[in-house]
């Protein structure tokens, strides 16, 4: 099991079921491990709860670009009330198999996590054929037959967000998930629909194979996986998670290619790069944003050279800037009166 600290916190006041729930306060990514192969079925679900309007990443194996045949990635993900530009709020997307559910197929969608109801979201996938589950219905299905194995180029699966250089804040899981479920086996209806109902208890008894992951161990602090014998799991949080948000951000207003990106330096007031934040250091930034955190070896917090003059240099490959400004995500302030002056 891995200790739970952070941005992620166990909610035992008001789980999702049993004990405890996984609450995401600020961007994370959990590395689910041993599953870069997942074989010829496959069943991905959680449940969930709160999530802030937006482009929410739920499990991913991606790192920017179209999601092509013979590329091995994936992507299922959602716009919490809203869609995408075509009309859709929830899709899955593997090795340029591409099934979603438009909004009207998906009932409250606009207000479905605006409030204190639970949703269960599912995707399955038997050799090719794709099938999306909304509460244990499904909404959309398609894919053909003959596609074979889910084999990750980039490797272990992602809960919460992408590999990069993609940016690893830009479509972050936020809110409360429980019951995060990778199973080596395409779920029925029936069975999608029980575990929307029920919950997973049905699948341990069961000695169903693949990653099950609960909170509801006695002390509350931990991750379990809840379909191995011993409840153990390697899984890193949040090592792995990249840019973690801090209190002052370099946040720039920007766009690139598929193929372009940017990088940042920063310089003291003679021009000289400050250690740790020169551009061999620096990550790329992919993707279009208002709120593109810049980071220097996946760390982003600036509080440090609060009070000295900073010059900043950018590389820009193929990519727009538009503007910039030191604090945090919109995304991430506090709502409402507890909302602190930014």
């Amino acid at each position: 099991s891995v200790a739970l600290d952070g941005p992620v916190v166990i909610d035992r006041g008001q789980p999702l079921r049993g004990a405890g729930s996984l609450r995401v306060r600020e961007p994370v990514v959990v590395s689910i491990p041993r599953t870069a192969a997942l074989g010829p079925s496959v069943t991905l679900a959680l449940s969930a709860r709160g999530i802030p309007p937006g482009h929410r990443r739920l499990f991913s194996a991606y790192n920017g670009g179209s999601i092509r045949e013979g590329e091995g990635e994936l992507v299922f993900d959602l716009v919490a009330g809203g869609a995408f530009p075509d009309g859709t709020g929830l899709r899955f997307q593997y090795d340029g198999v591409h099934v979603a559910a438009r909004v009207s197929d998906l009932p409250g969608w606009a207000d479905a996590f605006a409030g204190d109801a639970v949703h269960h979201l599912a995707v399955t996938w038997d050799d090719g054929v794709v099938c999306l589950f909304y509460d244990g219905t499904m909404v959309a299905s398609g894919g053909s037959p003959g596609r074979g194995e889910v084999r990750l180029a980039l490797g272990d699966l992602r809960f919460g967000e992408d590999y990069p250089p993609t940016g690893l804040a830009n479509e972050p899981f936020l809110g409360t998930a429980d019951d995060i479920l990778v199973l080596a086996e395409a779920l029925s209806g029936e069975d999608l629909a029980r575990l929307a109902a029920e919950g997973s208890g049905f699948l341990v008894d069961r000695q169903a194979r693949g990653v099950l992951y609960s909170m509801d161990d006695a002390a509350g602090t931990t991750l379990i996986d809840r379909l191995t014998a011993d409840g153990a799991s390697d899984a890193t949080l949040p090592a792995s998670a990249g840019p973690l948000p801090g209190d002052c951000q370099l946040l720039l207003n920007a766009a690139t290619s598929a193929g372009g990106g940017i990088r940042v330096e920063l310089q003291d007031g003679n021009g000289v790069a400050l250690p740790g934040h020169g551009l061999a250091d620096s990550d790329v930034l992919f993707g279009d944003g208002i709120d593109l955190a810049a980071s220097w070896g996946q760390r982003t917090e600036l509080r440090h050279l609060a009070g000295q003059p900073v010059r900043i240099r950018f590389e820009l490959r193929d990519a727009d800037l538009y503007a910039l400004r030191f604090g945090r995500p919109e995304s991430l302030l506090p709502r409402g009166p507890d909302r602190a002056e930014h």
